[in-house]
């Protein structure tokens, strides 16, 4: 089915405002204002590309942007290459990538969980500690088990690649096995946190610029650890911690007064917060959200592990933390009993209630 104008002004106006403009100079933004003006030259330039595969090669200029992936780099692969491409490009792609939309669920494997929508890449995480989780606990059966991570290409260079099977392996990176000190594993998302606040000292900043900070570059440090386990107690407030002292100036050998409790940072900017996140409260919604996708689709790949694992022979709302539990499993359980307190029945076709 060919393109129309139609997919053409749907895939503009899909595209984020501020994103960086490429060598054109030229923002989504421009193009979604002054639509009325330039939507027949634009969708006649697109349809051309598309549907008749007329693709001029200044399409395909573009500025490359390194940022550095360390201090002092050395090498070029410790660069990570920014493409700002042209603006033109970018939508060709977008109306591309949305009309792929509509099929890529029916042609990409179950076992693929990123790029697709109503798939999370944090599924794979779960698969790996579950799966590293019950060959840790068949060490005594006659025939072994193994695991083996394929080499592949780094799509993510951002993410750690690297893989040991060993007491605290690491797979996209996070802990694939974690033993009875889970605090000695989480550890190294305070020192991370610590090491970026090095990188920005306080004096550098506003506070207007200090409250970005905290809110967009350090609070998203332990996101990602945090859709998949619940964090110890610990951890969870030497990061409020951290936090606060870097937001009143406090240093290791300059110890400051801090005139306001860490539980009025949370609270939102009309309520005269700075609308940070609590840790562990922010920990168990994410976890929430991981719960409600496994909950409301019992036929993705995770959800059946789990089933298999877990409740054979009942729903994942009745089902119990059970003997020598992952603690993936155990996160989960503990979002999950959040959730019931607020999810209620609702009745369909009848034809199933009991």
């Amino acid at each position: 089915m060919s393109f129309t104008n139609v997919d053409v002004k749907n895939g503009l106006f899909s595209m984020k405002k501020g994103k960086a403009p490429g060598h054109d100079g030229m923002s989504a933004s421009f193009y979604q204002f002054y639509w009325d003006i330039v939507h027949e030259d634009i969708s006649a330039m697109v349809l051309n590309c598309v549907n008749e595969g007329r693709f001029l090669k200044k399409f395909n200029f573009m500025f490359i942007t390194l940022i550095p992936k360390m201090t002092n780099p050395t090498e070029i692969t410790q660069f990570r290459p920014i493409a700002l491409c042209n603006r033109t490009a970018n939508l060709i792609a977008k109306v591309l990538a949305e009309r792929l939309k509509t099929v890529l669920v029916t042609i990409v494997s179950e076992s693929q969980s990123a790029f697709v929508p109503n798939r999370l890449i944090t599924y794979n995480i779960l698969l790996a500690y579950e799966l590293h989780h019950f060959i840790k606990l068949r060490k005594t059966w006659r025939k072994g088990f193994m695991s083996i991570k394929l080499d592949m290409h780094k799509t993510y260079d951002r993410i750690e690649w690297s893989f040991e099977v060993t007491t605290h392996g690491i797979y996209l990176g996070l802990p694939s096995i974690i033993g009875s000190s889970k605090k000695e594993v989480f550890s190294s998302l305070v020192g991370r946190i610590k090491s970026r606040i090095e990188d920005w000292k306080p004096s550098l900043l506003s506070k207007a610029g200090k409250a970005v900070f905290i809110t967009s570059v350090l609070q998203s440090i332990p996101t990602f650890d945090m859709q998949c386990f619940k964090l110890p107690l610990t951890i969870c407030h030497e990061i409020n911690s951290c936090i606060a002292n870097y937001w009143w100036g406090s240093t290791k050998n300059n110890r400051k007064i801090h005139w306001v409790v860490f539980d009025k940072f949370c609270k939102a900017k009309s309520e005269g917060g700075l609308s940070c996140r609590y840790t562990h409260t922010f920990n168990i919604s994410l976890l929430s959200k991981q719960t409600w996708k496994i909950a409301t689709d019992p036929s993705s790949q995770i959800a059946l592990t789990y089933k298999a694992k877990y409740f054979p022979n009942d729903n994942f709302w009745n089902s119990k933390l059970g003997p020598s539990p992952s603690l993936t499993w155990r996160s989960l359980i503990t979002a999950r009993d959040l959730l019931e307190k607020g999810a209620k029945w609702s009745v369909g076709n009848e034809r199933t209630i009991q």
